[in-house]
C-alpha cells in the first residue's frame, strides 16, 4: 500500500510541475503576441517541458519522435577561431520525424514571435529559417531520412545579408577555373620529403571563378610549399591577366570559400597574403568551420589564417553556411548541400572519422547555367549523406572536381554529376600509381568526356557557343631545380 501512495504522489506532483509550465508558457506566449510589433531581444518560451529537449529558449519539438540526447557544438566563425564557443552555434537532432510534424513546430516557432525568414523544398528537404534577435533558427528537415536538424546559430548573417546580384552585360560571362598547383609528377609525394627537399606533395586545391562583374571568387588555397615565392608571384599574375586588372591596381575578391581546414587547403593562401594581402580587396569569407573539440586533429585549427583576415581586411563580411543555402556573388550562386552537421548521429554526435568529412559540398552555377560540383575532400561517409539528401536532379554538372585528391573511392556521386567535365587535384602519375589509384580516377574517367589533372595544367571554362567549353590551357613550368630532384 506504501508504494502505491507514493506512486501517486509522483505523478500528482509530476501533473502540477506540467501544469505550471504551461501556465508560464502560455503567459509568455501572450505577452509576445501583445508585442510582436516590437523588436524582441530575450527568449520567449522559458523553461520547456519535454523530456531531452536542450535548446533553451526555444519551445520543445512536439509529436511522435524522437529527440536526440544531446546538443551538438557547430562552431564558430573562422574569425573566432581560437575562442571556442560552444553555444555561438549548438544543434539538436530529432529522428523519426516525418513533414507534418516539422510544419507543426514552424507554425509553433512562430507563434512564439519567432519570424519566418525563408521556406524552401528541395526534393524531399524542407528547409526553414527564423530569426529571433540576435539568433538564426534554422530547421532542416531530410525527407530520406526522417530528421531534421534544429539549429541555433549566433554567429552573425544570413547568406542573404552578403548576397549582391549583377546581370551580365553583352560581352560578359563567369569563367572557371582550376588553378594548377605543383605536385609530384609520379604521385609519389605526401610533403617535403626530408630525402628529397625540392619534392612537391600530391595533394592541396586552388580555384578562382571570375565573375561576370571581374571580381573573383576564389576557392580554398593550395599547400604551403605549393606556394613558394615562385608561385605566388604566378597566382598574383594570372589573378590580374584573367580580370584585365591594372598592375598597382587592386583585384577584387569578391569572395573567398573554403571546404575545409586541412593545412593544404589553407596554408598557401597564408603566405599569399603575408606577401601580396595588400594587393587585393577581399569582401567575404564563406565556409563552416567545425568545433575541433570534436576531432583530435588540432594542427588543422586555422588561426592563423584568422588573423591573417581579421588584420588585412577588416571590413570583411563572414558568414557560415549551412546545408540547403544559397550564397549570390554576382551571378553566380554558391548552393550548399552537405555541411559536417549533416554527418551527425542521432543523438547528435560527430560520426566523422575522417576529417575530410567535414568538407563543406557546393554546387556553383553562373547565369549561363554553367554548373560545377565542388566536392572538397569528402570521403565515403560524406558521399554517403550527400546522396540520400539529393539526387541526379540536383547534383547533375557541367564540370565534377573529383573528391580528395584521387586517395577515395567515390561513385554514386559520380554517377550523379554526370559530368562532361572532370577535374582531378592530383598530377597524372598520381591517377595511376598503384591499382588502387587507377580503379579510382577510372571510375571518374569513364564518366566524362575530358579529364584535367591539377597537378599537370590549369584549366578554365565557360559558356561558349551554346554549351560549356574548355577555354583555357596552360601547363605547369616547374622549376628546374625542381625537376633536376623528382624522379
Amino acid at each position: 500500500m506504501g508504494k502505491k501512495l507514493r506512486l501517486m504522489a509522483i505523478l500528482l506532483a509530476v501533473f502540477l510541475c506540467a501544469a505550471c509550465d504551461k501556465m508560464t508558457t502560455t503567459g509568455a506566449e501572450e505577452t509576445v503576441a501583445e508585442t510582436s510589433t516590437e523588436e524582441v531581444t530575450e527568449a520567449p518560451t522559458g523553461e520547456t517541458v519535454r523530456e531531452n529537449w536542450k535548446l533553451d529558449g526555444l519551445p520543445a519539438y512536439e509529436g511522435d519522435n524522437v529527440l536526440g540526447k544531446n546538443v551538438y557544438s557547430c562552431g564558430t566563425l573562422l574569425t573566432e577561431t581560437g575562442q571556442r564557443n560552444p553555444d555561438g552555434c549548438k544543434m539538436q537532432v530529432v529522428t523519426e520525424t516525418d513533414e507534418e510534424e516539422v510544419a507543426a513546430y514552424a507554425a509553433l516557432l512562430q507563434e512564439n514571435g519567432f519570424e519566418l525568414f525563408s521556406d524552401e523544398i528541395q526534393e524531399e528537404n524542407h528547409f526553414y529559417r527564423f530569426t529571433f534577435g540576435e539568433k538564426k533558427i534554422y530547421l532542416s528537415y531530410i525527407g530520406a531520412k526522417e530528421r531534421v536538424n534544429i539549429i541555433v546559430d549566433e554567429t552573425g548573417l544570413f547568406p542573404e545579408d552578403i548576397s549582391y546580384t549583377y546581370e551580365p552585360a553583352e560581352g560578359e560571362r563567369t569563367e572557371f577555373y582550376c588553378y594548377g598547383i605543383k605536385m609530384d609528377p609520379d604521385g609519389l609525394a605526401t610533403g617535403k620529403n626530408p630525402d628529397n627537399p625540392d619534392n612537391y606533395p600530391n595533394n592541396g586545391q586552388l580555384m578562382v571563378i571570375k565573375c561576370a562583374d571581374n571580381s573573383v571568387i576564389i576557392v580554398d588555397g593550395a599547400n604551403g610549399v605549393q606556394m613558394e615565392e615562385l608561385e605566388q608571384e604566378e597566382f598574383d599574375q594570372f589573378l590580374h591577366q584573367i580580370t584585365g586588372t591594372a598592375e598597382g591596381e587592386k583585384v577584387r575578391i569578391s569572395a573567398w570559400y573554403f571546404t575545409h581546414f586541412h593545412a593544404d587547403h589553407f596554408h598557401g593562401v597564408m603566405k599569399f597574403l603575408k606577401s601580396y594581402g595588400d594587393c587585393y580587396q577581399v569582401e567575404r569569407v564563406i565556409c563552416n568551420k567545425p568545433d575541433y573539440i570534436n576531432w583530435s586533429l588540432k594542427e588543422t585549427n586555422p588561426l592563423n589564417l584568422a588573423v591573417f583576415f581579421a588584420s588585412l581586411y577588416p571590413e570583411c563580411q563572414e558568414i557560415k553556411i549551412h546545408t540547403g543555402e544559397k550564397v549570390q556573388i554576382a551571378d553566380v550562386t554558391l548552393h550548399v548541400l552537405y555541411c559536417h552537421e549533416d554527418n551527425t548521429s542521432k543523438t547528435a554526435k560527430t560520426s566523422i572519422a575522417d576529417f575530410n568529412d567535414t568538407s563543406t559540398v557546393v554546387r556553383v552555377s553562373d547565369a549561363s547555367g554553367m554548373s560545377m560540383l565542388i566536392l572538397g575532400d569528402i570521403n565515403i561517409s560524406g558521399e554517403k549523406i550527400l546522396c540520400a539528401q539529393y539526387s541526379e536532379s540536383t547534383l547533375k554538372s557541367d564540370i565534377v572536381q573529383q573528391a580528395h585528391h584521387n586517395y577515395n573511392y567515390l561513385t554514386t556521386v559520380y554517377d550523379y554529376s554526370a559530368s562532361t567535365y572532370a577535374v582531378f587535384t592530383q598530377s597524372e602519375g598520381g591517377l595511376v600509381k598503384n591499382i588502387s589509384s587507377k580503379r579510382n580516377s577510372d571510375y571518374v574517367k569513364e564518366r566524362c568526356k575530358e579529364w584535367f589533372c591539377l597537378g599537370n595544367e590549369t584549366v578554365g571554362f565557360a559558356m561558349a557557343d551554346g554549351g560549356v567549353k574548355v577555354i583555357y590551357q596552360e601547363d605547369l613550368i616547374f622549376d628546374p631545380r625542381v625537376s633536376e630532384n623528382v624522379k
